[in-house]
C-alpha cells in the first residue's frame, strides 16, 4: 500500500481529473487505473458539478453494473466505499487497506481516514468490488 502516498495531499477541485486538482470520482478513477489497471465510467466529466448532490448520486449508482456489493468485512484494497452527504449516496472513497480509505472532497485535500470513525459509519452505504477485482 505504499502507492497511497503518492495520492496524499491531492487537491480538491470541482470535476478535477488530474492536475491540478480531482473530485472524489476524479481520484478514485486516477487510482483505479494507474494502481489497479481498471477504467471507471465517468471520467469523462458525465456531470456539470460533484455539487450536485442528487444528479452525481444518480450517475454514480448508474456505474454499478460494473461492481458487486460487498459486506464490510470483506472490503478490501481497491474497493469502493459509497458514502451518503446528506440523503444522497454520492460521495466515493477507495478503500486502501481494511478500515482505511483514501477520499478526497471539498475543503480537505485527498487524506487517508478510518471508515469506521462515527463521522464515516454512519454515512457509509456499501462497499463495491469492481467486477475486473474479483
Amino acid at each position: 500500500m505504499k502507492w497511497v502516498n503518492d495520492y496524499i495531499g491531492k487537491e480538491f477541485q470541482d470535476r478535477g481529473r488530474g492536475d491540478p486538482g480531482y473530485d472524489c470520482w476524479g481520484l478514485a478513477c486516477q487510482i483505479m487505473e494507474d494502481i489497479f489497471n481498471v477504467s471507471l465510467p465517468g471520467k469523462d466529466h458525465t456531470y456539470n458539478t460533484c455539487f450536485d448532490s442528487s444528479t452525481t448520486s444518480r450517475i454514480i449508482l448508474g456505474y454499478s453494473d460494473g461492481f458487486h456489493r460487498i459486506p464490510e468485512n470483506k472490503a478490501k484494497e481497491g474497493d469502493l466505499v459509497l458514502i451518503r452527504k446528506g440523503n444522497y449516496p454520492c460521495h466515493i472513497g477507495l478503500v486502501v487497506q481494511p478500515g482505511w480509505m483514501i477520499h478526497i472532497e471539498k475543503g480537505c485535500n485527498s487524506v487517508q481516514e478510518d471508515y469506521r470513525q462515527q463521522k464515516w459509519k454512519k454515512r457509509v452505504v456499501g462497499f463495491y468490488r469492481h467486477l475486473a477485482l474479483q
